[in-house]
């Protein structure tokens, strides 16, 4: 099956933000290492045990807000997991309490892609292109004036996509 680029998603479906929806497995480049749900579609249905935060879009009940992210050590998945139809899990990069998840695996430069929360409920999509090492970047995103927390670390390397759409401004 041939592969969507971000602006071909776009076009397709009438979308005006589209991003990776998580890492995926190196072996096949199409099944995501963590859970991965939208609607009735599962590409991964299992919760990774090391990824900790869930991107969650689409709420069931229309006073949910639009998207949120959720950290599994706060908000139990039984409790949340009937609350949105489509879900991405990823690795925390600051949790709940806005505490910093330092990373210990290999230390790696790359551009990257993070979502994160802050205390009004806003939703902050972070982009670099330029290579970062995971810990700079969770440095950057501590030194923020905008109080940042639940950070979720969506793709890393030249998979790394963001493309946006808004009042005929494209980027």
């Amino acid at each position: 099956a041939h592969k969507l680029t971000v602006n071909e998603w776009a076009d397709s479906f009438d979308l005006n933000i589209v991003f990776n929806a998580g890492m995926y497995e190196l072996s096949d480049g199409k099944t995501s290492r963590g859970f991965l749900k939208g609607y009735d579609h599962y590409n991964n249905r299992n919760i990774h045990p090391n990824y900790n935060l869930m991107f969650a879009l689409n709420p069931t009940d229309t006073l949910e807000k639009a998207c949120k992210i959720i950290d599994l050590d706060c908000d139990k998945w039984d409790n949340v997991k009937d609350d949105y139809h489509c879900f991405a899990q990823g690795l925390r990069m600051i949790d709940c309490s806005k505490g910093l998840i330092g990373w210990n695996k290999r230390k790696q430069s790359c551009s990257m892609l993070v979502a994160a929360t802050d205390p009004l409920g806003r939703i902050y999509l972070i982009f670099s292109r330029s290579p970062y090492t995971h810990n700079d970047m969770i440095k950057f995103m501590s030194q923020m004036p905008y109080e940042l927390y639940n950070a979720i670390y969506l793709e890393g390397g030249p998979e790394t996509s963001l493309y946006i759409n808004v009042n005929g401004e494209e980027i």
